[in-house]
C-alpha cells in the first residue's frame, strides 16, 4: 500500500519520499529479544510488580508463537538465550511470591514445549534446569491454568517422563508434581518407577486451589498426605453414593404416596363446585316460580 501511494505521489510531480525502513520477521524477532526480553532496563521495570510479571510473560508467549508458525524464526541461539534468562530471573528473585512462581510455570513451559515439540534442542543440563524450576513452581504455589500447562496433559505427561529419565533428579518432586496436578487439576500423570500416580482423574475440577499451600509447605509428606486424602475420598464417595440411592428409594416411595393423597384434593373440590352450582341452580329455579 505504502508502494501504491509513493507511486501516485510521483506520477503526479511529488518528490520521491525517503526509502521506508521495514522488517522481516527475523528483524521484528531479533528486535523483541533485545528491547524487551534481554533488556535489562525493560526486564528490570516489569519485574517489580505482578502485572509487570505477567505481561513479561508475555513476550515468551509472543515468541512461542513465531516459532511454532515459522520454526526458522527463531534460533537456536535464541532460545538458549532466553532459557538462560529464566534460569537466572529464578535464581536473582528466589520466586518468593506468588505471582512470580505462576508467571515463571508458564514461561519456562513455554521454553519445554518447544523442547517437546523439536523446535529447540536444549543441553541436558538446560533441560534439567527448567523442568526443576517448572515443577519446583507448581509444587510450591499450585497450578497455573493456562491453555499450554494445566490444560496441555501432553506436555505435562512429556515433563514426567524426561524428568523421571534425569540423572539427579528427585524422584519425590516428580511424584510430588504428579500429585499437584492430579489433585488439582484432575490430571492423572504416569511416573515411572511408581505404583501410584496421585489421586484419581474424576476428583480433578471439585479438588481445584485445594492443598496448593500445604504441599510447598511439606514437600516430604505431600505425596503420601495425597495418596491417603484420595483414599479416604473414594471411600466416602463410595458411601454416599449407597447412602444416595436408599434415599432416592426412600424419597421415590414418599412421593408416590404423597401424590396419591394430593390426587384426592382435586376431586373433592370439583365435587364441592359442582354442589355449589346445584344448590344455586335449586335456588333460582323455585325464585322464578
Amino acid at each position: 500500500m505504502c508502494g501504491a501511494v509513493s507511486a501516485a505521489d510521483t506520477s503526479q510531480g511529488g518528490d520521491s519520499p525517503p526509502a521506508m525502513v521495514t522488517r522481516d520477521y527475523r528483524d521484528t524477532i531479533k528486535l523483541q529479544l533485545n528491547s524487551q526480553i534481554l533488556n535489562p532496563a525493560y526486564k528490570n521495570s516489569l519485574l517489580g510488580s505482578a502485572s509487570g510479571w505477567n505481561e513479561y510473560a508475555a513476550r515468551y508467549a509472543d515468541l512461542f508463537a513465531f516459532s511454532a508458525t515459522n520454526p526458522d524464526s527463531v534460533s537456536q541461539n535464541t532460545w538458549n538465550q532466553v532459557s538462560q534468562n529464566l534460569v537466572n530471573i529464578a535464581s536473582s528473585t528466589g520466586l518468593s511470591k506468588d505471582y512470580q512462581g505462576f508467571s515463571m510455570e508458564s514461561m519456562t513451559a513455554w521454553a519445554l514445549e518447544a523442547a517437546r515439540r523439536g523446535l529447540w534442542k536444549p543441553s541436558s543440563s538446560m533441560l534439567k534446569q527448567l523442568t526443576t524450576i517448572y515443577m519446583q513452581a507448581t509444587t510450591k504455589y499450585g497450578v497455573t491454568c493456562c491453555h499450554h500447562t494445566c490444560g496441555n496433559p501432553q506436555f505435562n505427561q512429556w515433563v514426567v517422563k524426561q524428568a523421571s529419565l534425569m540423572p539427579g533428579m528427585s524422584k519425590a518432586m516428580v511424584q510430588q508434581f504428579a500429585s499437584v496436578m492430579a489433585s488439582s487439576v484432575g490430571m492423572n500423570l504416569n511416573v515411572q518407577g511408581s505404583s501410584s500416580t496421585g489421586t484419581s482423574s474424576g476428583q480433578g475440577q471439585s479438588q481445584t486451589g485445594k492443598g496448593t499451600s500445604s504441599v510447598g509447605d511439606s514437600p516430604s509428606t505431600s505425596s503420601s498426605a495425597s495418596a491417603s486424602q484420595a483414599a479416604s475420598q473414594s471411600s466416602d464417595s463410595s458411601n454416599a453414593g449407597s447412602s444416595s440411592n436408599g434415599k432416592a428409594s426412600e424419597i421415590s416411595v414418599k412421593s408416590s404416596s404423597s401424590s396419591s393423597q394430593s390426587s384426592g384434593v382435586p376431586v373433592a373440590a370439583i365435587i364441592g363446585v359442582l354442589a355449589l352450582l346445584g344448590l344455586l341452580g335449586v335456588g333460582y329455579f323455585k325464585g322464578r316460580s
